[in-house]
């Protein structure tokens, strides 16, 4: 499906609005098969109203996958397309470009639960006879289902998927239990063709990390397994640990390295306060440089499940 331009687009859409219900499912089928990005875009922010929605509505209730789609990202946030001119100095032309936002924190549709869990099973339902393009299509617009999408991809050899994989063990997706490891997302790399160094991704990604500007945060463990955590601080510290009054220096990439296996996360355990009155709380004041304040959290979690961990960042 070629849009010529948003005249043509229109006249397209308000021939399906017009049309029988095959005629809408043959116009929406081919709506997620346009090449060219803006154009998809273009058509599905005319399509987002309550109009629209009256007759997509029981298409997705027929578990037609299109209709679901746009459903679910209408009831998850809202498009805005405008013209944005920019002046080329090189050329001394202004030229203009189509620029689309995607706002979260606004929606099309009202977010209606059991439609969004509907959509979501038929989805489910229909994952391992879906085609690899509209499996590819779904990524994003169903947030509860990116991993399930990902994994059918993934389980089928897609090398977008496989490249993905690399990205979560290259970039670290901590919260589901995966940690910055650059040797194996090389694997993953290497499977789709995708040149990586991990020593120089290490040496660069460290050297990132040192020179910029620390997050702060203040931890607070609680549990039957804070002993043991202070056992295992404490045998760090004496074996990597500096000392600067006020501060303890305990690295965080021996940290992590012990509870996790990475040592790609970079900052310093600053101080340990214990309870006077629970020998079961600690309080951690720890600085993180390039890493996310909430990665050592998952880290600990992974080793102590039973241990209530809470943080809370903070200014210098």
């Amino acid at each position: 499906m070629s849009l010529v331009n948003e005249a043509v687009a229109k006249q397209r859409l308000d021939a399906a609005r017009a049309g029988s219900i095959e005629e809408q499912k043959a116009y929406l089928q081919k709506l997620l098969e346009i090449e060219s990005c803006y154009e998809y875009d273009v058509v599905l922010y005319m399509m987002m109203n309550d109009e629209d929605l009256k007759w997509l509505k029981p298409l997705a209730l027929e578990h037609f996958i299109p209709a679901v789609k746009i459903i679910t990202e209408g009831m998850y946030h809202k498009r805005r397309i405008y013209e944005e001119d920019f002046f080329d100095e090189d050329t001394q032309e202004t030229v203009t470009f189509f620029r689309l936002d995607i706002i979260d924190d606004e929606t099309v549709f009202t977010p209606d639960k059991d439609l969004l869990d509907k959509n979501e099973k038929a989805v489910l339902s229909q994952l391992k006879i879906l085609d690899i393009y509209m499996l590819r299509q779904l990524q994003g617009s169903f947030y509860t289902l990116d991993d399930e999408i990902e994994n059918e991809l993934y389980r089928r050899g897609d090398p977008k998927a496989i490249e993905q994989r690399g990205d979560k063990y290259r970039y670290g997706d901590e919260e589901n239990g995966i940690f910055v490891d650059y040797a194996k997302a090389k694997t993953y790399y290497d499977r789709v063709n995708v040149e990586f160094d991990p020593e120089k991704e290490a040496r660069e990604d460290r050297k990132d990390a040192i020179e910029s500007f620390p997050d702060f945060a203040t931890y607070r463990l609680e549990g039957a397994d804070v002993p043991a955590v202070k056992d295992m601080l404490r045998l760090l510290y004496e074996k990597f640990g500096e000392h600067s009054e006020p501060f303890m220096y305990l690295p965080l990439e021996a940290v992590m390295k012990m509870l996790v296996g990475s040592s790609a996360y970079v900052g310093y355990i600053q101080t340990i306060e214990e309870d006077e009155n629970n020998l079961n709380v600690i309080e951690l004041e720890v600085e993180f440089y390039g890493c996310s304040s909430s990665s050592l959290k998952y880290a600990l979690k992974q080793v102590f499940p039973s241990l209530k961990v809470e943080f809370v960042e903070h200014a210098p």
